[in-house]
C-alpha cells in the first residue's frame, strides 16, 4: 500500500539520470528497469543525431530557478525495443515541481543532475530491431513509465521504451502541443472512471460527480464519462463553469465558491454510480460518499491529504495516509479506490481513438506556452496554481506550456484552482 501511494505521489515512480561523462551513465536506471541484451539495439543503419542536446536539468533542490538550459550528451538505444523521438512538446506536471523542490525527496531518491518530463510528442529518429510498430519518421505521443527516471523529456530528445512506456501514432487532428500534454492526466482520468469507477458497468444511464472537474484530469475525466454516456455533475468554479459545461460537455456544474456542492446536490442522496475526487481531503470525502449508491464507487486521484506534495512531506505523513486509505477501503461505507497505478498498455486503444474523433480533447492556452530555455517560468506559474491547461515545451525551437485546467490532481484550496503544466519541443 505505501509503495502504491508512494508511485502516485511521484505520478509513477521514480529514479535518476546523469548526463555528464562521470563514470556512471545516466542510462544506468533505463538499463534497470528494461533489462539489458546480449544482441545490439539496432544492427540497420541509424539516422546521423547530433552526439549531444539542449535540455532542462536541476541539479540541486530548490525554487524554479534551479532549472537550468544546457548542453549535454544525446540518449542512444539502449534495447532492440527502444525508439529514439525527437521531442517537439512536453508536459510539465504539478509532480515535476514537487520533485524539483525536494518536498517528495524522503520518498523519491534522485540522482543529479535530473531531467524531467513525463509526457511527449514528437518524431522517431532512431529505433530497435525488434521494434515493429514505429518507423524513423512516425509521429509519436505518450507517457515515460517513469515520469521521475530522470531522463525526462525536457529535451531535444527523448529515449522511449515500446514495451514498457505508453507510446502511440499522434492523431492526425492533434498539434504537437496538444498531444505533448495530455498523457498522465487522461490516463489517470481512465484508469479512475473506467477501471476503478466500473462506468460503462452501470444497468442505466451512469451518474457521475466530478470534484474537481476544470482540473488537468478533472477536465478529461469530464469528457471521459460523456465519451461513455454517463450523466455528469462538475464541481469547479464559476470562472470555469462555462469551459466545463460548453466546451468539455458536463451536464451540469456545481459552483464551489458559492455554495456546498453537497447542500446544493442533497437532493440526490444515494444516487451516483461514481464518484471521482480530484482534489483531495478528508472534506471532499466526508461530503461526497452520502451521494453514492450502496453499489456505487469513490475513487480518488489524491488521498486524504490535499494537494500532497505541496509541502515537504514526512514518512509520517505517509504512514497516516495509508491508515485512512486502508480503513476506508475495509470499513468505508461505500466502495473506495485510490489510483495507485495508471493503465499504460490503453494508450494506443480506445483513448487514443476518442482523441483521434474529437470526443476528447486537450486545453493549452497560447498565454501558456514557453520556450524550454525558458522552462523556469513555467514552473514558476504552475505553482502559483493559476494555470488553466498545460505546460508543453517543443524541441525545434523548445518550448514549455501550461496547458491543462488546474493541477494535475485537480483544484487547489476547498475545491481551489491549481494547475498543471507541459513543456513543447519542436
Amino acid at each position: 500500500m505505501l509503495l502504491r501511494l508512494t508511485n502516485q505521489i511521484t505520478c509513477s515512480k521514480a529514479l535518476t539520470i546523469k548526463f555528464t561523462s562521470a563514470p556512471r551513465s545516466h542510462f544506468v536506471h533505463r538499463k534497470a528497469m528494461f533489462g539489458t541484451t546480449s544482441q545490439p539495439a539496432a544492427t540497420h543503419p541509424q539516422p546521423d543525431i547530433p552526439p549531444t542536446m539542449r535540455a532542462l536539468q536541476f541539479d540541486t533542490y530548490g525554487a524554479p530557478d534551479v532549472l537550468k538550459y544546457v548542453e549535454t550528451r544525446t540518449p542512444t538505444l539502449l534495447t532492440p525495443h527502444d525508439v529514439l523521438v525527437k521531442v517537439h512538446a512536453a508536459g510539465v506536471n504539478p509532480i515535476d515541481c514537487k520533485a524539483r523542490s525536494g518536498n517528495v525527496s524522503k520518498l523519491v531518491k534522485l540522482q543529479m543532475p535530473v531531467i524531467l518530463g513525463g509526457e511527449f510528442s514528437g518524431v522517431v529518429v532512431g529505433k530497435g530491431d525488434l521494434v515493429v510498430d514505429f518507423e524513423t519518421g512516425n509521429e509519436v505521443f505518450g507517457m515515460l513509465y517513469n515520469p521521475l527516471s530522470g531522463s525526462g523529456a525536457y529535451a531535444e530528445y527523448v529515449l522511449v521504451n515500446t514495451i514498457k512506456d505508453a507510446i502511440a501514432h499522434k492523431p492526425t487532428n492533434m498539434t504537437h502541443t496538444s498531444a505533448g500534454s495530455v498523457a498522465i492526466c487522461l490516463l489517470t482520468a481512465y484508469t479512475g472512471l473506467i477501471a476503478l469507477g466500473n462506468l460503462p458497468s452501470a444497468p442505466t444511464t451512469p451518474k457521475c460527480l466530478i470534484i474537481g472537474a476544470s482540473g488537468g484530469v478533472g477536465h478529461f475525466a469530464v469528457q471521459i464519462a460523456k465519451a461513455s454516456g454517463a450523466h455528469v455533475v462538475g464541481v469547479c468554479s464559476s470562472r470555469n463553469a462555462k469551459l466545463v459545461h460548453d466546451e468539455w460537455g458536463a451536464d451540469r456544474t456545481v459552483d464551489y465558491t458559492s455554495s456546498d456542492f453537497a447542500d446544493v446536490l442533497r437532493g440526490e442522496q444515494s444516487e451516483f454510480d461514481v464518484v471521482l475526487d480530484c482534489v483531495g481531503g478528508d472534506d471532499q470525502y466526508n461530503r461526497a460518499w452520502p451521494l453514492l449508491k450502496p453499489t456505487g464507487q469513490y475513487v480518488t486521484a489524491v488521498g486524504p491529504m490535499p494537494h500532497i506534495g505541496a509541502e515537504p512531506v514526512r514518512v509520517f505523513d505517509m504512514l497516516s495516509i495509508v491508515g485512512t486509505l486502508a480503513v476506508r477501503k475495509v470499513f468505508g461505507a461505500r466502495g473506495y479506490k485510490f489510483i495507485g497505478k495508471v493503465l499504460h498498455h490503453e494508450w494506443r486503444g480506445e483513448l487514443r481513438e476518442w482523441l483521434a474523433e474529437g470526443k476528447v480533447k486537450s486545453w493549452v492556452p497560447a498565454e501558456q506556452i514557453f520556450e524550454l530555455k525558458d522552462g523556469a517560468k513555467g514552473h514558476a506559474l504552475s505553482e502559483t496554481n493559476r494555470a488553466v491547461g498545460k505546460i508543453v515545451p517543443p524541441v525545434l525551437k523548445p518550448i514549455l506550456i501550461l496547458t491543462t485546467p488546474q493541477n494535475q490532481c485537480g483544484e487547489r484550496g476547498a475545491n481551489g484552482e491549481a494547475e498543471r503544466a507541459s513543456i513543447i519541443t519542436g
